[in-house]
């Protein structure tokens, strides 16, 4: 009998255990909002706009802990209205996001630049600005992949490393 009475208590604390990770799992999950970036290039705006989002959202849902708020949704609400501070604010508050992105892209020559603005919705404050720039040749995927590292500490998300890799190997000799 108490060996049974302790495999019984043995699960039951896993499974109290359990429940209070998944309960704090699914509260940490940080909704985010991705507005339209302003677009400034005279040859292919749309095209660089819908890039930059793609490329955005690529990335966002690679990583745990963000929930993105459907952009049909997003666009619905945006359309026709000139974004502004208080639109987004008003955004993310109606859709229940603890972060909005939005920003801005602009390609002068051979070189695009992107800044970053994130929102956080509860302070109701930006965050400062995050930029990087680019060739247009590499296209904006690569710009985004360099921005995440910092948007990511903007919003307080844990960052972990998947793996980690060792190519090759180098003997190095004093002499």
């Amino acid at each position: 009998m108490p060996l049974n009475s302790l495999i019984l208590s043995l699960f039951l604390v896993f499974s109290i255990f359990f429940d209070l990770q998944v309960g704090l799992a699914a509260e940490e999950l940080k909704k985010t909002v991705i507005l339209p970036f302003q677009v400034y290039s005279k040859a292919n705006a749309r095209e660089l706009q819908k890039g930059i989002n793609e490329a955005l959202t690529d990335q966002l849902r690679k990583i745990r802990g963000i929930e993105l708020i459907a952009e049909g949704q997003v666009m619905r609400m945006v359309e026709g209205k000139v974004i502004n501070d208080s639109l987004i604010s008003m955004l993310g508050k109606q859709t229940g996001a603890a972060f909005v992105i939005t920003g801005s892209l602009t390609e002068l020559g051979d070189i695009i630049s992107v800044n970053v603005r994130i929102m956080d919705v509860r302070k109701g404050v930006f965050s400062p600005v995050i930029f990087a720039q680019g060739r247009v040749s590499e296209g904006v995927g690569p710009i985004i992949a360099r921005l995440i590292g910092d948007m990511l500490i903007r919003m307080g998300t844990e960052q972990r490393i998947a793996r980690i890799e060792i190519k090759g190997s180098r003997r190095i000799e004093s002499g």
